[in-house]
């Protein structure tokens, strides 16, 4: 089992403490990261300790701060719409003016899109709207990136994340895309499916989809992926085969919303460790409760109170699964066929690499991190403390070419 405090992060816990015991010979400084995705906005505030010869350390997280609205289901049209822009730009605005009043200069607040976004029509008047309201300058983080620093992220608290990171994939779902990565010796692999748990619902609908096949309703959708899944999908796994040998490449790390929920509705008072590990049966078992997300939290939420009172966990971790459970109903109460697409793009895609077998572990990270700390810490030219050649300022991935 993995530990919940690996012994990395005490090493943080060990520069503040010097830092508190020998003032004068190195700072603290705090970095504020917007992501903007297709479903939500995040902000996260991280703290940079730079040390007396200049070097500084990894970023470490201090807290997450949720926007009320994300791109606002536009991604079923590729399109953000005036309304998105104005509440994004907002919503993004008080992000700022909130990273400021904790002590953040302008200068070390990074607002980035994520990769789906980028692809949406009018995300540069989105950028625009955003320039004009705080006065920072937003960027896109590619796919390729995306998915490197997500599995980057995604390892981190192992605390053998060196040697994971070279017999390991990783899997995100997001609301408009699937990226997958793996690192095979001085290259990264990776690829992306331009298709998430926020537009792949609109198959059902879009006849022209399929104009070879007479599919309606929900059968649209599933004629359409079984076509995709078995070209398309298929010769891109094919061009990386590292995604379908589980000898060599046997764990599976696993984030976003869908893997985050699915962890939830099957093992929830697990949930309180860094890591849940997942299976394929857990995907098969979520889909079946996706459709009440409410009533198997709130009962999922019972139980752990039950396992609380037995002793099994501390009352930190109780208060840690109340949030927990309220978040996810949140989020997904009103989302329930975004969250059952997500789990099908999954099974899908299990299937495909051939890691739908009953010994297929997966692990799903729990606490809130992605892809962006990574990125800001590549900016600011920040070692991470990982061997990966292609993790730099100006890095250039050598991996295929992604096919859209």
């Amino acid at each position: 089992m993995i530990p919940e405090k690996p012994a990395h992060a005490f090493v943080h816990l060990l520069f503040i403490g010097c830092l508190l015991l020998f003032p004068g010979r190195g700072h603290a400084d705090l970095v504020g990261g917007i992501e903007i995705g297709g479903s939500s906005v995040k902000g996260f505030l991280y703290r940079n300790i730079v040390l007396p010869d200049n070097e500084q350390s990894p970023l470490s997280k201090l807290e997450v701060t949720y926007g009320g609205v994300g791109v606002i289901s536009a991604l079923s049209e590729n399109s953000i719409s005036s309304e998105a822009i104005e509440l994004i730009s907002q919503q993004v605005q008080q992000m700022t003016s909130l990273f400021i009043t904790r002590g953040v200069p302008k200068s070390e607040i990074y607002v980035v899109g994520s990769s789906s976004v980028e692809k949406m029509n009018y995300a540069g008047e989105l950028f625009e709207a955003i320039t004009a309201a705080t006065s920072l300058h937003p960027t896109f983080v590619s796919a390729e990136q995306e998915a490197l620093f997500g599995f980057l992220d995604a390892i981190d608290e192992d605390p053998d994340r060196e040697s994971v990171k070279r017999n390991s994939i990783y899997i995100d779902i997001g609301a408009g895309n699937l990226k997958a990565a793996y690192i095979d010796g001085n290259r990264v692999h990776t690829i992306e499916i331009p298709y998430g748990t926020d537009n792949v619902g609109t198959l059902r609908e879009n006849d022209s989809e399929n104009p070879s096949d007479s599919c309606s309703g929900w059968k649209v959708q599933t004629c359409f992926l079984k076509n995709y899944f078995a070209t398309v999908v298929t010769k891109l796994v094919d061009a990386h085969p590292g995604f379908r040998d589980r000898g060599r490449y046997p764990h599976v790390y696993l984030t976003g919303g869908t893997a985050w929920a699915t962890a939830r509705l099957t093992h929830f008072a697990d949930t309180v460790q860094t890591y849940t590990p997942l299976t394929y049966a857990d995907f098969r078992q979520a889909l079946t409760r996706a459709g009440a997300v409410d009533r198997t939290i709130k009962a999922n939420l019972a139980a752990a109170r039950r396992d609380f009172q037995r002793g099994r966990y501390s009352v930190g971790d109780n208060g840690d699964l109340e949030k927990q459970a309220s978040r996810v109903i949140d989020v997904y109460g009103k989302k329930q066929r975004q969250l059952k697409d997500g789990i099908s793009l999954y099974l899908w895609f299990l299937e495909l690499l051939g890691r739908n077998h009953g010994n297929d572990h997966f692990t799903e990270m729990n606490r809130q991190g992605n892809w962006l700390r990574y990125y800001v810490m590549a900016k600011k030219g920040i070692a991470t403390g990982l061997t990966v050649p292609e993790y730099h300022p100006t890095f250039s991935l050598r991996s295929n070419d992604i096919e859209r």
